[in-house]
């Protein structure tokens, strides 16, 4: 096992082998603890390997991130006996939602409501009931959330406004669910139709969709949120534009696509827009961007992914209605002028798209209810921001 070839190689080495005396602490103590068949169970010994041979974390703040990080990839969490035969997929989201507990305080999170500028605790105000938030929502609604994709705390806050949104909904009103991690294409929609009404598995989505080569981003982030559309019955949307069609217009430009049939109208227009995807770079293409043109092309591919999301919601809003949960990056939904925009112009007759910014904060360690954030936003950066944590430990895909 080797260190970052860096300055701080020294310090990464010890930290490298504080991991691995954690690590053999809690696979003695499951020893001990479990039976035997949990601990030479080939899922969990895979885990172990996998664990072993990723990059360990270059630094590592607190004894309580480390044996999250350490117990969430080993998978051996303490659960009862009862629940060991459970599929694969559940016994991942059961470990990682418990290693979640150890590196992060779920209890710093608050919803703030940029038109009224209070702020709400959502394990409260999420519940349904007559002080719910989400009762003032129309029947009728397009919800985006912005997300950064490898945070663990942002993705137990969409599974949170998953169910309550279901929860809250009246049943005649369909409530479905859109995913940039998916391609709005006709064999990314069979496939997940396949998984959420049929009998295909995670691991089918999974290989149906090439997801290691269409995101690549680890599944289990998502994993709670697709198995409970599949629980529920509620459909999945693929929403991004194809790889191969973003990377042709990053290498060419998109010119050459404009009128295409079933290609989206792209409207390179906005100068705001232009202006925050030159401050941000978002994207490997733009970030390498070494001349204007480059840079252009990178930004036709990223206004291309985002029509393609806005073509692809609005064409379920249309067909289906109801109440429509859609997760993509923040970069997508800050200030409303990636996606949100783009579906108002296509779904006039619609309310505006709701948006939610995900965003990390630091909180006071003595008054630990409210985020540190200063000057908070006002109605034009979202609807609502929810804070919590920023991103701990080492996962980085």
């Amino acid at each position: 096992m080797t260190a970052m070839p860096d300055t701080s190689a020294g310090r990464v080495f010890r930290v490298n082998k504080t991991c691995l005396r954690a690590i053999a602490l809690v696979v003695v103590a499951r020893i001990f603890i479990w039976p035997h068949e949990v601990v030479t169970d080939p899922f969990v010994l895979r885990a172990f390997q996998s664990f072993l041979q990723n990059p360990m974390p270059q630094i590592a703040s607190s004894r309580r991130r480390l044996l999250g990080s350490g117990a969430a990839a080993l998978g051996l969490l303490h659960q009862p006996v009862a629940d060991l035969r459970d599929s694969r997929p559940a016994q991942m989201e059961s470990a990682l939602a418990q290693a979640s507990k150890l590196i992060y305080d779920p209890s710093l999170s608050r919803i703030f409501e940029t038109a009224t500028k209070l702020f709400h605790n959502p394990s409260h105000r999420l519940e349904k009931g007559s002080a719910s938030l989400l009762n003032t929502f129309p029947d009728n609604l397009i919800i985006c959330m912005g997300e950064e994709h490898n945070h663990p705390r942002h993705h137990a806050a969409e599974f949170s406004m998953l169910k309550a949104l279901r929860d809250n909904t009246p049943q005649h009103l369909p409530v479905s669910l859109g995913l940039e991690m998916f391609d709005g294409t006709q064999d990314h929609a069979a496939a997940l139709d396949d998984f959420v009404f049929g009998s295909d598995s995670l691991s089918d989505l999974k290989r149906r969709t090439d997801w290691d080569e269409t995101w690549g981003w680890r599944i289990s982030h998502w994993a709670k949120l697709l198995s409970f559309a599949k629980a529920n019955r509620m459909r999945v949307v693929g929403l991004n534009a194809p790889a191969k069609v973003s990377d042709f217009v990053e290498r060419h430009g998109i010119s050459g696509l404009l009128g295409r049939p079933r290609f989206p109208e792209v409207d390179l227009s906005d100068k705001a827009h232009w202006r925050r995807f030159l401050a941000s770079r978002p994207g490997l293409a733009a970030a390498r961007a070494t001349t204007i043109s480059e840079l252009a092309r990178a930004y036709e591919a990223q206004t291309l992914r985002e029509e393609w999301m806005a073509q692809s919601i609005a064409a379920h809003a249309r067909e289906a209605g109801g109440r429509i949960l859609t997760i993509m990056g923040r970069n997508h939904v800050v200030e409303r002028h990636g996606v949100p925009n783009r579906i108002q112009r296509r779904l006039g007759d619609w309310p505006a798209p709701f948006t939610v910014l995900l965003q990390g904060a630091e909180w006071d360690p003595k008054d630990g209810s409210l985020p540190k954030c200063g000057k908070f936003p006002d109605e034009s950066h979202a609807d609502w921001l929810w804070y919590m944590e920023h991103l701990k430990g080492c996962p980085t895909n």
